[in-house]
């Protein structure tokens, strides 16, 4: 009697109280971000941003003057888009931090999901971040910079192939594909936030940040 306890003093009814909280707040969270109604040419704005943002950064690089006009299009373009591209942020923060959640929670119950069914979770990790992040780095390198999603995540699993882990190889339940794939595109996000790749590219593609990668070059 003792023993059980000692080791049950999490205090559970609190835990369902503040779960059914966390719950509810998260359903108005959701129902905020479906009524936000973005203006029908904000995507094209964005991506009139980054490519003016490009356009400039390249100038800059070749030691040319920007244009006055450039930058006020940029500015102007950046008060245009700064709601929707926030929202964009926002939706993106949720979902890769919720699924993080959600995998901690069920490695937590000892148990991983896969196919939408429940087994037992495999002895093992998985593959650090770290390492990942460093193949992804080793991956745009060998492309100049700049490579599509598949051909990044492709070339890191051949890079870890034979080292990955079980866990790694099970099958992620939200988009049907490895785990490692799923943690390397999060790992990508960290990346961004680092400064070590672009925020968004057009057609898919990963590319360095002109700054990191000069670091890579000396």
């Amino acid at each position: 009697m003792g023993d059980t306890d000692s080791q049950s003093s999490v205090d559970l009814q609190k835990l369902r109280g503040e779960a059914e909280v966390l719950i509810s707040q998260l359903q108005d969270l959701a129902g905020a971000l479906a009524s936000y109604q973005p203006p029908e040419d904000a995507p094209l704005k964005v991506g009139q941003l980054r490519e003016i943002s490009k356009t400039i950064t390249n100038l800059e690089n070749m030691k040319i003057p920007v244009p006055d006009e450039l930058r006020s299009l940029k500015t102007s373009l950046l008060w245009q888009t700064h709601e929707f591209a926030e929202m964009e942020n926002i939706s993106a923060m949720l979902e890769q931090e919720l699924t993080k959640f959600l995998a901690k929670i069920r490695e937590n119950a000892g148990v991983i999901i896969v196919n939408g069914e429940r087994r037992p979770r495999r002895s093992g990790d998985f593959t650090p971040h770290s390492v990942l992040r460093e193949c992804v780095v080793k991956s745009l390198k060998a492309h100049g910079g700049r490579a599509k999603t598949t051909t990044v995540l492709d070339e890191v699993g051949e890079m870890l192939k034979g080292n990955l882990t079980p866990n790694d190889l099970d099958l992620d339940d939200y988009n049907k594909q490895p785990i490692w794939r799923r943690n390397t595109c999060l790992q990508r996000r960290v990346m961004v936030r680092d400064g070590l790749v672009e925020d968004e590219t057009d057609g898919g593609f990963w590319e360095l940040t002109a700054q990191f990668a000069a670091t890579l070059n000396k």
